[in-house]
């Protein structure tokens, strides 16, 4: 019986050994895809830390999580929108446009393109989880065992036990995701570096 992953492929086009896959050998669609997906990311994030400059956030923005939630979901409704594109336009215009991606890139680095978009992704997300840790021993505070408040807009927001940055917070609620998202931005990156460095990537 065949696994999920096999289905998958065949699904989208490719009719090689599963277990000798290489990147490059992928079929047109995930292939865009995928290097959309590091673009759009890229692009997300560092979208957010301009706006989060030049506009910084309230204490209730914060608290809420409501910027995050807008930033991510604008993400996801641009990859679906990707997805939706890339499946509409036809078998050869994905061919061709996939060509003309690798076209981009020297003939032993055919992936080029698509490893400079997850560095950039990578990065990004790196840098933004340190900067934002960073920022928090700053702004650090003593947790207190009673309830507490914060001034924003001209009124008093409750927090309970919240702290910015604080331990009480948890790793993945911290601003920017914390050192997961610190991990993964390096992993990304470090793919995104190999994609550069060698001719393919293989299972």
């Amino acid at each position: 019986m065949k696994s999920f992953f096999v289905l998958l492929l065949e699904r989208l086009g490719y009719t090689g050994d599963p277990s000798g896959l290489c990147i490059s050998a992928l079929p047109p669609w995930p292939l865009l895809f995928v290097t959309g997906a590091f673009a759009l990311l890229a692009a997300s994030v560092l979208l957010r830390s301009l706006v989060d400059i030049a506009l910084p956030q309230t204490v209730v923005q914060r608290l809420s999580g409501s910027r995050s939630m807008t930033q991510w979901t604008t993400t996801l409704t641009l990859l679906a929108a990707l997805a939706a594109s890339i499946e509409a336009v036809g078998g050869p215009q994905r061919i061709l446009a996939a060509e003309w991606l690798q076209s981009l890139a020297p003939l032993d680095h055919p992936m080029a393109v698509t490893g400079l978009a997850a560095i950039a992704a990578g990065v990004l997300v790196a840098v933004r989880a340190m900067t934002l840790m960073q920022l928090g021993m700053f702004r650090r505070a003593e947790l207190s065992p009673g309830p507490r408040a914060v001034m924003a807009d001209g009124a008093f927001v409750p927090t309970g036990g919240f702290s910015f940055g604080g331990a009480a917070g948890g790793l993945l609620r911290r601003p920017g995701g914390g050192w997961p998202a610190m991990i993964l931005g390096a992993i990304l990156a470090a793919y995104g570096l190999e994609l550069l460095r060698r001719a393919d990537l293989c299972l």
